[in-house]
């Protein structure tokens, strides 16, 4: 056997090579042909956003868990099945069937009222990414409260069941912090470091989708997926009240327990670079701790080299320090931010697309950025990120321009060779 280095609890990248006369050929839940390596680091307390993104979130990514750290979600003492009746009862939610996870079964869409109603005798669970409304029952966590993963939310989802529900092994590109509000959930963990092991056949990943195992996660046959008996992993088992912390593209296989399994996960998109300064401002901090996570931007469905352009125009631009008139972007500033990585879209039709005016300039105007920060009486400080619609706006017709210049130069390349041919003949 050959181990990486221990890192605060954790052992990251330790692979167990086991012989084959060595492998147990019987039929097992998936992790149960041999022990967890290691345990996965418990925290007293969310991490501050630098510690967070220094020592968690960077690298091959460190897991851990907060005991009790759902409290910060007023959710956790108010979301009764009473209490979503009478408050989201209206709100549409999805729901899919089978407790053990299978992508090709259906998919139901029912008020929350049925739901809530059904739930106990349905084989199935709901997973929806919440709406506004429901979002103001939330908070932030500490480690995204600054930094610049505040303006990286791609969704909070709500996972509702009555338990024995079991996930495919499977990874995210997002970086992911699940929370516990009732019941409990196990979760097997496998470092993102192993991807070598994990996305083969030997392991039943499906190339197809390139993010899930097709495996039963019950019974695992290592005669036909052997490399399932020789990966490393980590166990933890969640109470109600406990967070997870899960890096982005470590791979996760989850099981909840009822009678009553409801969590909630915050996806952000991961972070290259800290902005440090973001954090010095602790009045702008203490804000974002009461601000209603429906008061923040959510870039759900953006594929990452948008939410990476966003950020370099963020970067560049230092949103939250150019207010008023006086933050302007020539173009040449912004295909110098947004064009480098970027050759797949026409970065000259995003700019004249956000320019309403055609000066040659973005303002905070055109982003739609509103530049009041005054705290109300919510503890919500005012800062708008409505710009972030204003950019997915642009760049979706930026890309559809691009489609069909290619399509026009293709059409242009096919005439020529019609010409050319009948030239030839």
């Amino acid at each position: 056997m050959r181990c990486g280095v221990m890192i605060t609890g954790i052992i990251c990248g330790c692979v167990g090579v086991m012989m084959a006369a060595d492998l147990v050929t019987e039929h097992k839940p998936l992790g149960g042909h041999r022990d967890p390596t290691g345990t996965i680091l418990e925290l007293e307390a969310f991490p501050s956003p630098a510690a967070f993104h220094h020592d968690h979130a960077s690298g091959y990514g460190v897991p851990f868990v907060v005991r009790g750290g759902a409290a910060v979600h007023p959710a956790a003492a108010l979301w009764t099945d009473d209490y979503l009746t009478e408050h989201f009862g209206d709100v549409m939610v999805e729901w899919e069937e089978g407790k053990k996870e299978n992508r090709s079964l259906d998919l139901f869409e029912w008020q929350l009222a049925k739901y809530v109603r059904e739930y106990s005798n349905l084989d199935g669970y709901c997973v929806c990414d919440l709406n506004d409304r429901m979002k103001a029952d939330f908070r932030l966590p500490e480690s995204l409260i600054c930094g610049g993963y505040h303006r990286r939310l791609s969704s909070l989802i709500m996972w509702f069941s009555s338990g024995g529900t079991k996930s495919v092994l499977h990874n995210d590109v997002f970086e992911n912090i699940n929370c516990v509000l009732d019941g409990t959930k196990q979760l097997l963990m496998i470092n993102r470091s192993l991807a070598n092991v994990i996305e083969t056949p030997a392991a039943g990943w499906d190339r197809q989708s390139n993010s899930a195992a097709s495996i039963d996660v019950d019974a695992v046959d290592l005669t036909k997926f052997p490399a399932l008996g020789q990966f490393a992993y980590t166990s933890t088992t969640l109470a109600a009240g406990d967070c997870v912390y899960i890096p982005s593209k470590w791979y996760h296989q989850v099981r909840s327990f009822g009678p009553r399994s409801l969590a909630i996960n915050v996806w952000t998109f991961p972070m290259e670079r800290f902005d440090s300064e973001d954090c010095d401002d602790h009045d702008r901090r203490a804000r974002r701790r009461r601000r209603k996570l429906s008061k923040f931007g959510w870039l759900a469905g953006i594929i990452p080299d948008y939410a990476d352009a966003l950020d370099a125009v963020r970067n560049f631009a230092d949103f939250e320090g150019f207010v008023g008139d006086g933050f302007q972007m020539t173009r040449a500033h912004f295909e110098l931010v947004v064009g480098q990585g970027m050759p797949s879209i026409d970065i000259r039709a995003l700019f004249e697309t956000i320019d309403a005016n055609s000066d040659g300039a973005i303002t905070t105007d055109e982003l739609g950025l509103d530049a009041d920060t005054d705290a109300d009486d919510n503890g919500d400080d005012g800062e708008q990120y409505e710009w972030h619609v204003v950019f997915q706006q642009a760049w979706g017709l930026a890309r559809h321009i691009n489609a069909t210049k290619d399509s026009e130069k293709k059409a242009r390349a096919r005439t020529v060779q019609r010409r050319t041919t009948h030239t030839d003949l």
